[in-house]
Formats: C-alpha cells, sequence, structure tokens
C-alpha cells in the first residue's frame, strides 16, 4: 500500500487535494466495506489524470492487494 500511496505522491499533474484523497482511498481499496465503492469512483476519476506510467504502476502493486470487489470494479 505505501508503494502505491508512494507513486501517487509522485505524480506532477495531479493536484495536492487529488493526490490525498487517491492516497487515502488506497486503504479502502484493500478490504472490502462500504468506503470501498467510493474509493473506486474516485481511482477511475483521478487515476487517469495521472498518466499511464504511474496509473500503470499504482495498478501492478494494488492487483495483488485490493478485494475482489474492488479488482472486478476497477479492471473488469
Amino acid at each position: 500500500m505505501n508503494a502505491a500511496k508512494e507513486l501517487i505522491a509522485e505524480e506532477g499533474r495531479l493536484s495536492a487535494e487529488e493526490k490525498e484523497v487517491l492516497s487515502k482511498s488506497v486503504d479502502d481499496l484493500v478490504r472490502d466495506t462500504p468506503s470501498t465503492q467510493v474509493a473506486v469512483t474516485r481511482f477511475k476519476k483521478f487515476l487517469p489524470k495521472a498518466g499511464r506510467e504511474v496509473a500503470e504502476g499504482v495498478r501492478s502493486v494494488l492487483v495483488g492487494i485490493v478485494s475482489e470487489a474492488a479488482k472486478k470494479a476497477l479492471w473488469p
């Protein structure tokens, strides 16, 4: 989770607020909670702004640890 947060923090195309929202959302992606769908929506909204390299890096880091519900919603 820390690696994904670090990648998000390094992205220069996102505002500080967008980076913070995405970083906080990482925690909701790894466990199945009512906030998981909110986190998925945020990732779909902001991660494309981050650029392909960061988006692929975050996906690579998270694919093994996100909840099944989040995985299916993010990467069908």
